[in-house]
């Protein structure tokens, strides 16, 4: 098959959704297929190539490292006359997400789309008063939905709360993949070394975007609970973010900046290598449509203490892969946790254990043959029945009118940072 995929974000951006384009993309191209991405044009970002077409954008938007589509995607029709698409993929319903929709309607081809994001998390970004851009940008997400084939996502509770907002096409949950022998084979006594944690320290981890939507300052909070209780343990946070100053200031008042290693943005073995540096890894982001870091965590044998939220639950076992706590527990309940791990003989190494079986659920190879077999089926049982497109714009802004006009200015760079989930 020859497949096509629309994504706002793509590298040099480092996110879940970056991530699981090209794990797919490389799981395709593995099996004999071709695969095409059409993506915006980043500062930093390699020129289109052989696989990789990247329209025209204008760059840095509002001091961003994003970019915006400009209105004519010049030489794409060119480039997909030559590449002969079977099935368009979106993976995003705002701006690149719009052109997907035109590819396929002009073609006659079946249209996929993957709800990555719970985008009206990510409405604080440009205002406080941001009620109105969250009703916005759900609204659009399930009206863009109703427009496509079929939707993928990537657990459970995201297709759950999907239907209840009224999306009516078929729905088929596959997560993105993992490599998961590669999360297993990291070095955890040379990474110790190279960052000077003590071979025997009980480390705790993190490894994301350290950033306001993760909940960092709650997972900090708590961390700083446990260094300051137990001299032993450490807090290792693998990520960057413009969160990363408030998290040294507060582990510095706090006396304990001493055992808490922040390394930046790690990339190929030395993620493997920093999980495999980990006894626990902390999370309490309630924004995750799946939460990639927590399959790779577990590929990597390391139990995970966490918030109970839509994605993150959908991943874990509670009290089989680590523990999952109340939604609104608080920073002494989530510190509690892990001190009750630590101390509790025999049950990190059966949390280990278990955490290495569960994480096969979650093999890229077994994620990218059923997503294959999807795009089969719609080639083989096409619908008779397109949705129709000419009202999606106007009916969210009749619907919405006074918030539409702060929506139309904030809409590309809001797409596009919403886009960036999982990784650093």
């Amino acid at each position: 098959m020859n497949i096509v995929m629309f994504t706002n974000a793509y590298e040099p951006v480092i996110g879940g959704l970056e991530q699981s384009v090209t794990t797919f993309a490389e799981d395709f191209q593995a099996e004999g297929h071709r695969v095409l991405i059409v993506t915006l044009a980043f500062p930093g970002a390699e020129k289109s190539d052989e696989t990789v077409f990247r329209l025209p954008a204008i760059k840095e938007v509002a001091g961003t490292e994003f970019s915006i589509r400009l209105p004519v995607p010049a030489g794409l029709k060119e480039r997909l006359d030559a590449f002969e698409p079977d099935i368009v993929h979106s993976h995003h319903p705002f701006m690149v997400g719009d052109t997907a929709l035109r590819v396929a309607r002009r073609r006659g081809l079946p249209l996929v789309f993957t709800h990555h994001t719970l985008y009206e998390r990510y409405a604080y970004l440009f205002s406080r008063e941001s009620e109105g851009l969250k009703r916005i940008a759900a609204v659009i997400a399930t009206q863009y939905a109703n427009l496509c084939d079929l939707i993928i996502s990537p657990t459970d509770s995201i297709k759950r709360m999907i239907r209840e907002r009224g999306v009516r096409v078929p729905v088929e949950v596959i997560p993105t993949g993992i490599d998961v022998d590669f999360y297993a084979g990291g070095k955890r006594s040379e990474f110790r070394r190279k960052h000077k944690i003590p071979r025997k320290a009980f480390v705790l981890g993190y490894l994301g975007r350290v950033v306001e939507a993760k909940n960092m300052a709650f997972v900090t909070q708590a961390a700083v609970r446990v260094l300051t209780d137990c001299p032993d343990c450490w807090f290792l946070i693998a990520g960057e973010g413009d969160a990363a100053d408030e998290v040294q200031r507060k582990v510095r008042k706090a006396g304990v900046a001493d055992r808490v290693v922040m390394t930046g943005s790690l990339q190929g073995r030395a993620v493997a290598d920093a999980y495999a540096a980990m006894d626990l890894f902390v999370f309490a982001s309630k924004t995750e449509t799946q939460g990639i870091v927590l399959c790779e965590s577990l590929s990597a044998g390391v139990p995970v203490i966490a918030l109970n939220a839509r994605g993150t639950r959908d991943i874990l076992l509670n009290g089989k892969t680590g523990s999952v706590l109340d939604g609104e527990a608080s920073p002494d309940e989530f510190s509690a946790a892990i001190r009750h791990v630590k101390e509790t003989p025999g049950l990190l190494s059966s949390l280990c254990t278990q955490s290495r079986r569960h994480a096969c659920t979650f093999d890229r190879k077994r994620c990218a043959a059923k997503l294959l077999s999807v795009y089969r089926n719609l080639r083989e049982c096409p619908s008779d029945t397109r949705p129709d497109d000419t009202d999606f714009w106007p009916s969210v802004q009749e619907r919405f009118s006074a918030e539409w006009d702060l929506f139309k200015e904030k809409l590309a760079a809001f797409s596009a940072v919403a886009g960036g989930e999982g990784h650093p």
